[in-house]
């Protein structure tokens, strides 16, 4: 009986390769699960996030930007505030940014004001005007 080492080799070879193939689908598995984990993480709803907007617009020079925030109620717009508070964003922000307005519109609670008072936020309450829903 002869062996065929063309046949021999191609079938070593097929069984290396699929081997190899199966390592790297059982590590790229791990790393899309973990990877996963963590954008799930990252992008976790919190009860502020389902009552806010947040749009951001930049001047044509890039020089200014004007970050507008609007919440359902002072109670989400305070919880926003403590945890951007608790992040390292708080400490990171100032090194890039300056902040030259900060402008409150709308009526909040006393609480909300206690928490504003380090921002030097100008609060603007509300004397008029409607919101009609979009559906």
């Amino acid at each position: 009986m002869e062996i065929n080492w063309v046949i021999l080799g191609w079938l070593i070879d097929m069984t290396l390769n699929g081997f190899v193939w199966l390592i790297i689908a059982a590590v790229s598995l791990l790393l899309i699960d973990v990877s996963d984990k963590w954008t799930r993480k990252a992008v976790e709803v919190k009860d502020y996030e389902r009552k806010f907007i947040s749009f951001v617009f930049l001047s044509e020079d890039e020089k200014s930007a004007t970050l507008i925030e609007m919440f359902e109620d002072s109670d989400a717009a305070k919880l926003r505030l403590e945890n951007h508070s608790a992040s390292h964003l708080v400490e990171e922000f100032p090194e890039h940014f300056e902040i030259k307005q900060f402008i409150v519109l709308g009526d909040i609670k006393s609480d909300m004001k206690e928490k504003l008072a380090d921002w030097n936020a100008d609060l603007r309450g509300n004397i008029a005007g409607f919101f009609k829903g979009i559906d």
